[in-house]
């Protein structure tokens, strides 16, 4: 009798603790960011946000921001779900750039390439790469750290994010280090 109310108990505790589906899909969006990957998150980025502002060209410009995602960490505090739609309360913590000057990597990595032969985009994209993996390569690097809720909605069989979500530009914003301006 013992043992069937033990084996009873523990069916009901593993029961509980399973993971929903748009949890999951949340912690693959998160773990692919983090992954630092970049054809991944092209991808996931495709599926998630309609105007995916993660995309080829956006790497090209600021690869700095594969180094930046890596260090990206997050915990999640709660998730309601009710059929085809979640929403996902957690915590992120992302790398806060905007602390660091880069003028003083400006003026030394731009004093070096002018006599590369590369024209002075290039030089401003090459040296403000430069200055922020030097940035993200601190050991004492500072990061924002924020409470967010996003609602997640199923479509087509998918979890995805909805757009709509009151925090969804502040988690782009974080993602990317920008203020909510955009």
């Amino acid at each position: 009798m013992k043992k069937i109310v033990i084996l009873l108990f523990l069916l009901i505790l593993t029961s509980c603790s399973k993971e929903s589906g748009s949890q999951k899909s949340f912690e693959n969006l998160m773990s692919t960011f983090q992954s630092g990957n970049e054809d991944q998150i092209i991808k996931i980025s495709e599926r998630n946000f309609s105007d995916n502002p993660f995309n080829q060209y956006f790497f090209e410009e600021a690869p700095f921001y594969l180094q930046s995602f890596k260090k990206i960490k997050y915990k999640i505090i709660e998730v309601k779900e009710d059929k085809n739609t979640a929403t996902i309360k957690f915590l992120i913590e992302a790398p806060n750039l905007s602390e660091y000057s880069i003028e003083p990597y400006l003026k030394l990595s731009t004093s070096q390439l002018t006599f590369s032969g590369y024209n002075k985009k290039e030089i401003l994209f090459q040296a403000t790469n430069a200055a922020y993996s030097s940035i993200l390569a601190r050991n004492d690097l500072k990061y924002i750290k924020k409470e967010l809720s996003l609602n997640i909605v199923k479509k087509r069989g998918e979890w995805i994010i909805d757009e709509n979500s009151p925090d969804f530009i502040e988690f782009v914003a974080v993602l990317i280090d920008r203020k909510k301006s955009f």
